[in-house]
This record gives C-alpha cells, sequence and structure tokens, in this order.
C-alpha cells in the first residue's frame, strides 16, 4: 500500500459489498415501481431507492480510482465491477408472520408478507452500509476526493431510511389490521444479513503474477 487507505483485499471486500447492494436495491426498485404510481406520494420509496443507486454508483466509481492509486500492482477493474458470482448476497432470515386478522389489502400495493420483506432487506442494508461509511471515514481523509465515498455512502444511507420511512406509513395504510412499526424498522436478528463469497485472487496471488510480468488482467 503506497498512500494511506484499505489494504487491497479490504477494497475487494467493499466492492463486493457495494456491488451486491446496488443489485438488490435495482431488484426492489423494480418492485415498487411495479406495484405504485411513477408520480405522487407512493412514487416518492422508490424515487429514494434511486437515490442511493446513484450514491452508490458514485461511490464505487471513486474507490476504483482510490484502489489503482493505493494499489497499482494488483487493482483491476472487476475490484468494484466483480462477476455476478463474487457479489455478496443479501440473506433474509425467516420472520414470523402476524395472524391474518383480516388483512385482506384495502389497497393496490404490496402484499404484507412482501412489505415484511423489504422492511427487512432495506433495514439489513442500511446496517451493513453504515458499518462500510465508518470504516471509509476512519481510512481516508474527510475532505478532498477521497471523502467522496463515504459522503455518497451516507447519501445512500439517509435516502433508505427516508424510503423506509414512507413505507412504513404505506404499509398502516394497505395492512391496517396487521401493520406494526417493526415491518421497516424490524428487530436486529430479522434484519437481512450481507453475506460476502470468497473471492479468488487475493492481494498476495495477484501481486506474485505481477512480478512474474503476468499482463494486469
Amino acid at each position: 500500500m503506497t498512500k494511506r487507505g484499505l489494504p487491497h483485499p479490504e477494497h475487494l471486500r467493499l466492492g463486493q459489498i457495494l456491488t451486491g447492494v446496488w443489485v438488490q436495491l435495482l431488484h426492489e426498485l423494480g418492485g415498487l415501481l411495479n406495484a405504485y404510481p411513477r408520480t405522487g406520494p407512493r412514487a416518492f420509496p422508490a424515487k429514494q431507492l434511486k437515490v442511493a443507486i446513484e450514491a452508490l454508483d458514485a461511490a464505487r466509481r471513486e474507490l476504483e480510482s482510490a484502489v489503482y492509486e493505493e494499489h497499482p500492482a494488483v487493482a483491476d477493474t472487476s475490484d468494484y465491477s466483480p462477476c455476478e458470482e463474487h457479489l455478496a448476497a443479501i440473506v433474509v432470515p425467516e420472520k414470523p408472520h402476524p395472524e391474518p386478522r383480516n388483512s385482506t389489502m384495502t389497497k393496490p400495493g404490496l402484499p404484507h408478507p412482501e412489505h415484511l420483506r423489504l422492511g427487512q432487506v432495506l433495514s439489513g442494508v442500511r446496517a451493513q452500509l453504515r458499518r462500510e461509511q465508518t470504516a471509509l471515514v476512519n481510512a481516508y481523509p474527510k475532505t478532498g476526493p477521497r471523502a467522496f465515498p463515504a459522503k455518497q455512502l451516507e447519501v445512500a444511507i439517509e435516502a433508505l431510511d427516508a424510503a423506509r420511512r414512507e413505507l412504513e406509513n404505506v404499509v398502516y395504510e394497505e395492512h391496517p389490521a396487521v401493520a406494526a412499526t417493526e415491518d421497516y424498522f424490524p428487530y436486529e436478528e430479522h434484519r437481512a444479513e450481507v453475506v460476502v463469497p470468497e473471492k479468488p485472487g487475493s492481494s498476495t496471488a495477484r501481486v506474485s503474477a505481477f512480478w512474474r510480468g503476468s499482463p494486469r488482467g
């Protein structure tokens, strides 16, 4: 490492997490766009997910520049744009569903179990992004270009919080008999977990390849 920042394996892990979260949020955005109008109050959560997605994209682009500066011998485009099998997975734990109690939807939107799942995903992703944002703040200066990724993660976190607050209002309107605050603000044990698969190509292996004269992949 030639400059203050993250070790290369940490860049690899962070790239897997941010890209996996980005893909998951795109999936959730599609579900919201299919369930709610594109304009008006019910469009707000989808718009906030778009903000989060764009912020993650911006953070990944800047972190790609950072990894090339910090680890020029081993950095690779795939560090922050890994292939599908290396993406972090968003694993949703089983969560007890409330008894139906006349839980028929009163308005178009999402079924209550889908609200529960979405709340688990967004809360788990939000918790993971907060951990990564804290790590970036600790690794880089608070001002200048290297502060940009942490600021973009903060933007994403705030957008997710705004989406969850509005979706909490929505679930109470759609499912008044069974809705609860925990639907979008679940306890820690019910939040989705971001799981990072092992990724081949450690820094050690790449350094060895570099010194053998192999071209950068």
